[in-house]
């Protein structure tokens, strides 16, 4: 299998109605996907790059 990364969006409202987005990269490989919610990137380009770096295959999350 080979080793990929699944750009995903994520945002959250706060309680005074402001939105804050970012992505995060999940990894997969043979082992199955492991999330890596401690590691935010402000951008999608950031996030690509990031993952490329790390030897990963890129995918977006429409």
């Amino acid at each position: 299998m080979i080793a990929y990364a699944m750009l995903r969006s994520r945002s959250v409202r706060t309680r005074d109605l402001r939105t804050i987005a970012w992505w995060e990269c999940e990894l997969h490989d043979a082992h199955g996907g492991v999330r890596t919610p401690m590691r935010p990137f402000w951008s999608a380009v950031e996030a690509r790059s990031w993952a490329t770096e790390a030897g990963y295959e890129v995918r977006h999350d429409g």
